[in-house]
C-alpha cells in the first residue's frame, strides 16, 4: 500500500535546456510482519547546464534516513528525441543509512535471526564507464540465532569495507555468552593481482546450543 505523487517540469532550448523533478511517497509497507514501519520518501531533481544533481531521503529504515546525492551528466538529443546519459563525463553520488538490521535481516532470512545496529556508507564517483567505489558496511552489539541448527552468537561486531585503490578489508567478532569467541579479520584486493596477495587471519569459535 501507500500513495506517490510527482511532478517533471522541463524548458528551455534544446541545446540546453532546464527542468525540475520531485517525486514522493507516503505510507509505503515492504513485506508482511517485518517490524518495518510504514516508509516516507522522497526524490528531487535539478537539470541545469547538462548536469542533474539529485537528492533523496527515505524515513522509516531507522535511527537516520537513508539519503542518496548524486550529480550526473544528462543531454537531450533532439534527433532522435532522447535523453542520454554520457558514458565518458563525470558523476558522483552518495547513499547512507544508519539504524537497527533485524527488519532488513526478516525481508530474506528465514531460518535465522539477526539483530544490532547496523550503518552503511557508499561513494562512487569517476565516470560511467570506469567508476570509482568505496564503502563501508558495520554492525554493532548484535546478536544472531539460527533456529535450525541452535547456534547462538552473541556481542557481534563487524566491519566490510571496499576501496578501489585498497580492495576489501574486513573484520569480525562474537561470543557465545560465555567463554566461547570467535575472530577473524583479514583484506583481499577488489582485482586481485599475483603479487598482491590476500591476508586472513582467524580465530576458533565455539557456539551454545539451545
Amino acid at each position: 500500500g501507500g500513495t506517490a505523487d510527482g511532478t517533471i517540469d522541463s524548458a528551455g532550448p534544446p541545446a540546453n535546456p532546464e527542468g525540475t523533478l520531485k517525486l514522493s511517497a507516503a505510507d509505503v509497507r515492504v513485506g508482511r510482519d517485518t517490524g518495518l514501519p510504514a516508509l516516507t520518501g522522497e526524490l528531487s531533481g535539478d537539470w541545469r547546464g547538462n548536469r542533474l544533481a539529485l537528492t533523496g531521503l527515505v524515513e522509516g529504515f531507522g535511527r537516520a534516513d537513508a539519503k542518496l546525492t548524486a550529480d550526473l551528466p544528462l543531454r537531450l538529443s533532439v534527433s532522435p528525441l532522447t535523453l542520454d546519459l554520457p558514458q565518458d563525463e563525470p558523476f558522483a553520488a552518495t547513499l547512507s543509512w544508519a539504524g537497527e538490521v533485524r527488519p532488513l535481516w526478516d525481508l530474506v532470512a528465514f531460518e535465522d535471526q539477526l539483530t544490532g545496529k547496523g550503518a552503511l556508507t557508499l561513494d562512487a564517483k569517476g565516470t560511467l564507464v570506469k567508476p570509482e567505489s568505496r564503502g563501508q558496511m558495520t554492525l554493532e552489539s548484535g546478536e544472531y540465532e539460527n533456529f535450525y541448527s541452535g547456534t547462538l552468537l552473541q556481542d557481534v561486531h563487524a566491519r566490510v569495507g571496499a576501496d578501489a585503490g585498497r580492495g576489501v578489508v574486513s573484520e569480525f567478532g562474537a561470543t557465545d555468552g560465555a567463554d566461547g569467541r570467535i575472530r577473524a579479520d583479514g583484506s583481499t584486493p577488489l582485482a586481485p593481482a599475483r603479487d598482491i596477495p590476500s591476508t586472513l587471519k582467524r580465530g576458533a569459535a565455539t557456539a551454545k546450543q539451545l
